[in-house]
């Protein structure tokens, strides 16, 4: 017997790991993306899914609406069904200023940017359903909006880029989310009973000038080439790269579904040389 999984956003970076990881598995794996239209309701109907994911995470303000759109029209069909609903969230939900003492499960987001008001709507509209696991990611290390995204170019070009010492982020792989994500799935279909808000990140923290440092070094090693440092912000200076609250902590997801935390720095130059062969940075063939 295979369970149907119905999916939005298996194009993105996370959703593709994701499809990778679960073809071998008593899944079938149905992308709504191509298949639901506007009509939820007729489309759940027709598939009958024993779980419905949402990996997408929108990056600014335009995404966030028309995803809250989608959203409300998903959440009013799925409360006839008894279908279980994980989506992706974001750090972000917890605004764009620095929080110092790191968010667990328990710290309610109030958020007075607007991508962040629009996250958490998008997590309240998720929550009106009885069976949901909303998911808030640490920093991505790749995929869109990422921090080899975001930082590679800045520091290949020699562009000014200040890091703050003293904001901090546990970063993931999109393959880690992926996963998680496929853990979650297992445990869920199989009777699981844990519901509500998780945050998912690794297991240790970094600063950005710490992570910034790490990323030149390994750069220079791969490109071969001496990359100068970014200037650091030290304590007293409020300049940084990334708005928000990176250093998410919590231990729901361990405690409810025994998922341990890993390290970002685990095969951090294979992500790095694969990022840089897909970006065209390096040739393919040069892939150790």
């Amino acid at each position: 017997m295979s369970f149907k999984v119905i999916a939005r956003g298996l194009e993105t970076d996370v959703g593709l790991k994701l499809s990778q990881l679960i073809e071998d598995l008593p899944y079938v794996l149905v992308d709504a993306s191509l298949s639901v239209g506007d009509d939820w309701v007729f489309f759940l109907e027709q598939e009958k899914p024993g779980l419905v994911l949402n990996v997408v995470r929108p990056a600014n303000i335009q995404e966030a609406e028309y995803e809250l759109q989608v959203q409300a029209a998903m959440v009013s069909a799925l409360r006839n069904y008894s279908a279980p609903l994980i989506q992706l969230s974001s750090f972000r939900a917890y605004g764009e200023d620095y929080i110092v003492d790191s968010p667990d499960e328990r710290a309610f987001p109030s958020p007075v940017d607007e991508l962040g008001k629009a996250l958490v709507e998008l997590e309240q509209c998720a929550a009106k359903i009885d069976k949901h696991i909303n998911l808030r990611l640490s920093w991505l290390l790749d995929g869109k909006g990422s921090l080899l995204e975001r930082l590679v170019p800045l520091i290949l070009s020699g562009d000014p880029l200040v890091a703050s010492d003293h904001k901090f982020g546990r970063p993931l792989s999109a393959l880690c989310v992926a996963k998680v994500l496929v853990a979650l799935i297992q445990q869920v279909l199989s009777g699981a009973e844990n519901w509500g808000n998780f945050h998912i990140h690794s297991s240790d923290l970094c600063s950005e000038a710490e992570f910034c440092d790490h990323l030149c070094r390994s750069l220079s090693a791969e490109l071969d080439m001496d990359l100068p440092m970014p200037e650091v912000a030290s304590k007293g200076d409020e300049r940084s790269i990334f708005k928000g609250s990176g250093n998410l902590q919590g231990r729901r997801i361990t405690d409810d579904f025994g998922i341990q935390s890993t390290s970002w720095r685990s095969s951090f130059r294979k992500l790095l040389n694969t990022w840089l062969c897909a970006n065209g940075v390096i040739e393919s063939e040069d892939v150790g």
